[in-house]
């Protein structure tokens, strides 16, 4: 019996010992999988501030490209309302042209009439030059021998018919006269 109870006994160090070395392999596995477990949270909190400013720098781009757009559109917007300005400058200016031509036109017709004609009753000092501090006049100022009923200005010197049925009338005064077809509106 006591060769069984010293085989027993050895039996039961040798279960110790595997136990005790099992205990220790199953300490270790847990701790391995613990550290693999902050390793991935680790590793997720990396990818997450990863994305995070992947994020914030797009949106910084938008925001920038935002910027970008609206003072682009207040430089076009800018651009137009210069346009309109110089558009009207160029407009005023045509009109005067357009006067200066028409008084010269009228002074040649006086001296080929042979006196017929009075254009000096129109002269520069009633044409005033629109100034800086005034409301300006875009209304036409036409000579009053345009709306005349002579018979100087009853004379016809075009006439043209278009594809439409619209008629212009040209008179030698320089009057226009445009009769639609369909209203026979003057």
């Amino acid at each position: 019996m006591k060769g069984e109870l010293e085989f027993l006994q050895r039996k039961k160090a040798n279960f110790e010992n595997k136990l005790e070395s099992l205990i220790k392999e199953n300490e270790e596995l847990r701790e391995i999988e613990e550290f693999e477990k902050i390793q991935r949270e680790e590793q997720r909190k990396r990818e997450f501030d990863h994305k995070k400013k992947e994020l914030e720098a797009k949106k910084r781009e938008l925001e920038e490209n935002k910027r970008k757009e609206a003072e682009k559109k207040r430089k076009e917007q800018m651009t137009k309302t210069t346009r309109v300005r110089r558009s009207k400058e160029e407009r005023r200016e045509m009109g005067r042209k357009k006067y200066q031509t028409f008084r010269k036109n009228m002074k040649i017709r006086k001296e080929s009439d042979s006196g017929s004609f009075q254009a000096e009753d129109y002269s520069e000092k009633e044409h005033k030059e629109p100034s800086d501090n005034t409301e300006e006049d875009f209304s036409l100022n036409l000579p009053p021998e345009y709306h005349n009923e002579e018979e100087w200005n009853n004379k016809i010197k075009k006439q043209l018919k278009n594809k439409d049925g619209k008629i212009q009338t040209i008179y030698e005064s320089g009057k226009i006269e445009v009769i639609f077809p369909q209203n026979k509106v003057k």
